[in-house]
């Protein structure tokens, strides 16, 4: 009996030291990530995880933290007032994207006011797809449209940004401004495609970096604009 009882609690020890593994390698991947969702008929203080329960403004967009994984839909046809701010906190995984696009008909609006419609600081590893910037009217707006934008130190390389299908259009600086201001620091693996820029002010699409006459190097590396 001594001997069954023994070889019994290896058996659920195996089985559980099986289990405990399987629980760290799935909990240690984080490809799932969280879906929200932003609608006309939402609230800010629904969890905003399942469209019966959205956020309903951008201002709850950016008082929230987005990790690697995730996804944020933004309900097609409607419009929403503000500007969507994506600082280093946000995303920041280059091998896991956070995705921003449309659920629903049609394409979401981003009304954006004077000022810009999307800004992404100091960050990288996300996607942009299927949405409208307006910024109503290049005699009243004072911004670029969509800017992608890092000053870190230490020639960093920000990676894997992806922004399709994308209408920009009103604004009274640039349509879309992707620029770096510290010494080789950059980005690689950026790609625009079946971008729709029109009636902005300034430059349509403008990509830059550090500028100095003694500076010896590259900021941006493999940028594909199709």
């Amino acid at each position: 009996n001594v001997i069954m009882k023994i070889l019994a609690m290896r058996n659920i020890l195996g089985k559980t030291k099986t289990l405990i593994a399987f629980l760290l390698l799935v909990f240690s991947t984080r490809g799932f990530g969280t879906t929200y969702y932003v609608s006309s008929t939402g609230e800010d203080s629904n969890p905003g995880t399942s469209i019966a329960s959205a956020w309903a403004t951008i201002s709850k967009v950016n008082s929230s933290i987005f990790l690697p994984g995730d996804t944020l839909y933004f309900e097609g046809g409607q419009t929403f007032n503000g500007n969507i701010f994506l600082p280093a906190t946000d995303a920041n995984d280059p091998n896991n994207l956070f995705v921003i696009s449309t659920y629903g008909t049609g394409r979401a609006t981003i009304n954006a006011g004077s000022s810009y419609g999307f800004y992404a600081l100091n960050t990288q590893g996300f996607s942009i797809s299927n949405l409208i910037f307006d910024g109503n009217s290049t005699s009243t707006n004072t911004n670029a449209g969509f800017i992608i934008f890092s000053d870190l130190s230490g020639d960093a390389k920000l990676s894997n940004i992806s922004i399709s299908n994308i209408e920009i259009k009103n604004f009274g600086k640039e349509g879309v401004k992707i620029y770096t201001t510290v010494n080789l620091t950059g980005f690689q693996n950026l790609s625009l495609s079946n971008l729709s820029v029109h009636d902005v002010m300034n430059n349509g699409i403008l990509i830059f970096g550090f500028l100095t006459q003694s500076l010896v190097g590259w900021q941006h590396k493999n940028v594909s604009v199709s």
